[in-house]
């Protein structure tokens, strides 16, 4: 198993066959009777042929790659640059290495975060997984190395793995939905592919697999309706898409912060950090490359969905002002977190790149 996918799953090379302080094993069989399905906003959209599930969190890693590699690599040039108008490569007794020197340390520095910056705007963006009813398979771009993996539904083992994290304000737990490709013969982990963001309850991920089940051998009218997802490719669904995943529950479904003065701060500090990281990131999800759907399931990924015997949640019209860039409330939040953003990204320029030219 790769080093990225023995990370994910705790540093375990092999799958427990028993639940434990790493996660629970789930049912692969049938139609569960005993749980209530949901999708828990783990879905984007479905339909007779298949599931699209939401987007990972990596346009916030290549939005943060993006923005961090270019404005420290902008304060490396402008270091660069002010050493060598403000004291040359020469003085009274020649040459001088020591700002030579200086100078390749800071090329050298600038160049690798524009290389990080570049390699953040330009690397193939993984689209959402899919799971074909028809071929009964999880199709899940990897990487540009190992392109395409395709997992068997009735063969990989669903998981509600534990994920902890620690800090100085202390620790919590939550829980997510995974699907784990063992090696033949063995509880080898191969492949690893989560399907749900992290959630505080440890019957989330339960629900939102028993909504699998039942969409893959059940019939439509037991399961609830999905909920309207702000949409992946509409610059205007930017900001209702950064309140779900950046601030989750604190932020209700009609896009206001919810009451308590946790969720105030939280908010405040998490949205005026990250910011531009987020909206670069989610234009870079649209401009980036993609990879070529594979074509098993090529042609009926291009096919309009006209009509679909599963239900969808309507949007409430808070929710469809938001998902238009047109719900005053939601503006003007991100307007004033906007404004203390670009303060902190053009506060890490001047820390580095303003000092050296006085």
């Amino acid at each position: 198993m790769k080093k990225a996918v023995r990370n994910l799953v705790l540093g375990m090379k092999d799958l427990p066959e028993k639940g434990g302080y790493w996660g629970l094993l789930l049912s692969k069989k049938g139609v569960p009777a005993d749980l209530e399905p949901a999708s828990a906003s783990a879905i984007q959209s479905v339909n007779d042929r298949y599931i699209l599930f939401a987007p990972s969190l990596q346009a916030s890693n290549r939005g943060f790659g993006f923005v961090f590699g270019s404005v420290i690599g902008l304060a490396f040039l402008s270091m660069f640059v002010s050493v060598l108008t403000i004291y040359g490569l020469y003085n009274d007794a020649g040459f001088v290495v020591d700002r030579l020197i200086v100078l390749l340390i800071l090329a050298i520095l600038g160049a690798g975060f524009f290389g990080w910056a570049y390699v953040s705007l330009r690397t193939k963006v993984s689209p959402p997984v899919v799971l074909s009813k028809r071929l009964r398979r999880f199709y899940y771009w990897m990487n540009s190395k190992d392109g395409w993996i395709s997992l068997p539904y009735d063969d990989v083992q669903p998981v509600n793995m534990v994920a902890r994290m620690y800090s100085t304000a202390g620790g919590s737990t939550a829980y997510v939905l995974a699907m784990v490709d063992l090696v033949p013969g063995s509880r080898r982990i191969r492949w690893y592919l989560p399907l749900a963001v992290p959630h505080r309850s440890i019957e989330t991920p339960e629900r939102i697999w028993a909504f699998i089940r039942c969409y893959m051998d059940g019939a439509p009218e037991y399961l609830p309706p999905v909920e309207a997802q702000p949409a992946i490719d509409d610059p205007r669904a930017d900001l209702a898409r950064m309140d779900r995943f950046l601030f989750g529950s604190l932020v209700d479904e009609n896009h206001r912060v919810v009451p308590g003065v946790f969720s105030k701060l939280y908010v405040g500090f998490v949205g005026g950090t990250m910011y531009w990281f987020e909206r670069a990131g989610l234009w870079i999800s649209r401009t980036a490359p993609r990879p070529q759907w594979p074509e098993e399931i090529a042609e009926e990924m291009a096919l309009p969905v006209d009509s679909s015997a599963y239900k969808v949640r309507a949007p409430t019209p808070a929710q469809r002002l938001a998902n238009e860039n047109a719900l005053p409330h939601m503006r003007r939040r991100w307007m004033v977190l906007g404004g203390i953003s670009t303060i902190f990204v053009l506060t890490m320029f001047a820390v580095l790149g303003i000092p050296p030219w006085f």
